[in-house]
């Protein structure tokens, strides 16, 4: 389901490289949370099972959670101005690797086992060979680029072990962390 939710994520730098030629990138982004955010305040306003009260209820985590998805949102639009929609596409792949090894190693989900640790760092060794030492060595400009949007990957990684942790309703989650990131 990562890989899915990376190629998803991957594909979202070349449209915003697109959409950035009428609109801002972060007012893009912001506008694509609103819409968000209302369509779900919508299904809950009909889906009858959930109230606003439920909503304020989770607050604290919904802002924590709006901090980093905006934190994320900022961060595809800085690399954006450094480097090109393919090479941020291609670092889309950090997004399952680093969610691994946070999950792994910091918040000791899941059983570690050395083959796994060898699997993320092989992956991550592929994206490295992948990325080419040509681009990180030749200009500052687009390594300054990989390091924002790296930085993104990982808080998006922190984002959904969070989201993942404090969630009790997935609707009403989603929808107060995109009022927080839109206000």
């Amino acid at each position: 389901m990562l890989l899915v939710f990376a190629a998803l994520v991957g594909m979202l730098f070349p449209l915003v490289k697109i959409a950035e030629q009428t609109i801002e990138p972060l007012t893009l982004s912001m506008l694509r949370a609103l819409l968000g955010a209302l369509l779900l305040a919508a299904m809950i306003a009909v889906s009858g099972k959930h109230s606003l009260k439920s909503l304020l209820a989770e607050w604290k985590s919904c802002a924590i959670l709006g901090l980093l998805l905006s934190l994320f949102f900022v961060s595809i639009s800085e690399a954006e101005e450094y480097i090109t929609a393919e090479l941020g596409a291609v670092l889309a792949c950090l997004l399952p690797i680093a969610t691994f090894l946070m999950a792994t190693l910091l918040l000791k989900w899941g059983r570690f086992s050395w083959l796994r640790l060898s699997g993320a760092l092989l992956a991550l060794a592929g994206v490295a060979l992948f990325v080419g030492p040509e681009q990180v060595f030749t200009e500052k400009f687009e390594l300054m680029g990989m390091i924002i949007i790296s930085g993104g990957y990982i808080t998006y990684a922190a984002y959904l072990l969070y989201a993942r942790f404090v969630s009790r309703d997935p609707l009403i989650g989603a929808t107060g962390t995109l009022i927080f990131v839109t206000g």
